[in-house]
């Protein structure tokens, strides 16, 4: 009985690790990374440059790019950004760049927000 027990508890422990994840400030960019990998996502760049102290990860979404920006200390995420763009040619393109409070791994949801937090 003990050793099914033991069984059960290491199968449940793996599934947590290889399921989805809902990626938002303050996650560990380790467990967001291999998410997004287990989820199919794959990285991509970005010429941006990120904020003094953070890093950025690039991940293709549909027609868009997921941005994650971390601290490089921590390595927390502390911002995740939306960014899409039309096909014109660069000089009359239009880019767009939403701010993200959530993205599902799992299902693809993503939450925008509609106003800047303050």
């Amino acid at each position: 009985m003990r050793r099914l027990l033991l069984l059960g508890l290491v199968w449940l422990a793996s599934c947590a690790s290889a399921s989805a994840e809902v990626l938002t400030n303050g996650l560990s960019l380790t467990v967001a990374s291999n998410a997004m990998q287990v989820a199919g996502y794959k990285k991509t760049g970005l010429e941006m440059k990120p904020h003094r102290g953070e890093a950025l990860e690039c991940w293709q979404i549909g027609d868009g790019v997921l941005i994650v920006s971390y601290s490089e200390s921590s390595r927390k995420i502390v911002g995740l950004a939306f960014w899409f763009a039309d096909d014109r040619p660069k000089s009359t393109r239009q880019t767009f760049e939403f701010d993200v409070a959530s993205f599902d791994t799992g299902t693809g949801l993503m939450t925008i927000r509609t106003i800047r937090e303050k």
